[in-house]
């Protein structure tokens, strides 16, 4: 099948439209480290609605290294978005009003149009996977520590995991 000879027009509003829509929570920074966008998924992560972030200081979310690399491109001189390089897989902990703390994994990405710069924050609630991850952590220390052997197999009889005694 051939593509239309024609380019697809998209309204404008369609890139904050899909934003708006996903799954993880997409905050946008501009120069001056204030929030210009944040989605429904960011509202449900940090538990608190946009109004009391939009227009505010990114600090009111915890996001110390999106801060960090700010001032780091901006004591470079590559303010311009040369020093923040897309860094993404690295962990943070939420800090919610009630109390409560949510482990999140955190993509950054600094993106320059129209000659002003922008870094969007892209959050995925992993605290189930973090807590998983502690628990076989804790598992495979006990095992390793046993004066037992541990040998673990898959339904096929594989051996996934043996510990120090064999």
């Amino acid at each position: 099948m051939r593509a239309p000879d024609c380019p697809a027009i998209e309204p404008p509003d369609l890139p904050l439209a899909v934003l708006e829509r996903a799954n993880d929570g997409v905050v946008i920074v501009d120069n001056d480290l204030h929030v210009s966008h944040f989605n429904a998924a960011a509202e449900s992560l940090w538990q608190l609605d946009r109004a009391e972030v939009l227009g505010r200081h990114v600090s009111r979310l915890g996001l110390k290294d999106l801060e960090l690399r700010h001032v780091a491109a901006a004591a470079s001189g590559r303010g311009n978005g040369d020093a923040a390089a897309p860094r993404r897989g690295f962990e943070i902990t939420i800090h919610r009003k009630d109390g409560s703390r949510v482990r999140a994994a955190l993509s950054l990405s600094r993106v320059d149009t129209g000659g002003q710069g922008r870094t969007v924050a892209f959050v995925r609630d992993i605290t189930a996977e973090a807590g998983l991850r502690e628990r076989l952590a804790l598992l495979m220390l006990i095992a390793d520590r046993t004066s037992r052997a541990v040998v673990v197999t898959d339904p096929n009889l594989t051996i996934l995991y043996t510990n120090a005694c064999l």
